[in-house]
């Protein structure tokens, strides 16, 4: 017996239509200024971060130097210049990720 709610068709459509909208308002959002450089901003710094873990063996590589330079200069290159440090920090530990932070304040 079914419930009033429908059976696993009505639920599934429901589903579907529900992820349409808000697949809908993130475009819409994605689409203003503001939302678009926030995102762009939390972008750059997510693969700073990331980039940071780029090595070769036990030696760090100045990857995200090169990330860095080519941001433009303002906020995005701040966050991602953090995140880049942050992430040298917790990737290449102690003595080894203190050059890869001088250079990165250096690119800034």
């Amino acid at each position: 017996m079914e419930h009033a709610t429908g059976g696993p068709e009505t639920r599934g459509i429901r589903a579907a239509r529900r992820l349409r909208y808000l697949w809908a308002e993130a475009r819409e959002l994605a689409r203003k200024p503001v939302a678009r450089r926030g995102l762009h901003t939390l972008a750059a710094g997510a693969l700073a971060f990331v980039l940071a873990a780029a090595g070769t063996g036990a030696t760090p590589l100045p990857v995200v130097l090169g990330f860095l330079l080519s941001l433009p200069g303002d906020w995005p290159t701040l966050l991602a210049a953090l995140c880049a440090s942050s992430g040298t920090f917790l990737f290449w530990q102690g003595t080894a990720c203190l050059e890869a932070v001088a250079g990165i304040a250096a690119a800034c």
